[in-house]
């Protein structure tokens, strides 16, 4: 992927079944750090060494309920987070353990993450041609098609899991499944938050 003035390479980390997006990113005018993109994330996230580093100090406490139940937030606010041109200023952000967690899955320093706050309000586009945790019970089967809006792809290998069920009660909402990456890799994909709309371009033969 080539670098312009409105574009930032980034990378694919972890097991090639469920790769990771990690981009360069910078807060408070310093950096570049590591940072996941994660829109599932309602907050730009930061490892607690980052924040001891940049003087980052926590303004208050938060309880949220995820997947594994009851977890404390600690809530701070930067003066700015940014991805390539794309740049949020006086940004409230988590400071979070959960990131030395992923990076020593996936054996990388993973100094935060990018979250919704940021992101919704850019039209985020992904050019994938240039989870870590605890063991979930899951088995495999086979479409003959899975399709988004226009994009089809068929004869297409999904993953079969009871953790469906709690993703839905953690977000409040009922979810029949997760778009991953195996489907996402076959296109060019535009997230516009402030449209609320997604699209799809062909970026290879199906």
């Amino acid at each position: 992927m080539q670098a312009s003035a409105k574009e930032t390479p980034f990378q694919l980390i972890g097991a090639a079944a469920k790769p990771l997006v990690l981009v360069p990113s910078h807060v408070n005018n310093t950096g570049p750090y590591n940072f996941l993109l994660d829109s599932g994330a309602t907050h730009c996230l930061i490892s607690p060494e980052l924040a001891s580093n940049l003087v980052i100090q926590s303004e208050s406490e938060e309880e949220a309920f995820g997947v594994g139940g009851a977890v404390q937030l600690s809530l701070a606010r930067v003066h700015s987070v940014a991805v390539g041109s794309a740049k949020q200023e006086n940004t409230q952000v988590v400071i979070t353990h959960d990131l030395e967690r992923i990076g020593a899955g996936l054996k990388a320093t993973v100094d935060g993450a990018i979250g919704f706050t940021l992101l919704k309000d850019f039209r985020v586009t992904l050019d994938y041609e240039t989870g870590v945790g605890g063991q979930i019970p899951m088995s495999r089967a086979r479409l003959e098609s899975l399709t988004v809006g226009d994009a089809t792809v068929r004869d297409h290998i999904v993953v079969i899991g009871g953790f469906i069920e709690a993703i839905s009660m953690a977000a409040g909402a009922k979810m029949d499944g997760i778009i991953g990456n195996n489907f996402l890799n076959q296109f060019r994909v535009t997230l516009d938050y402030p449209q609320s709309r997604l699209s799809f371009a062909v970026s290879k033969l199906l």
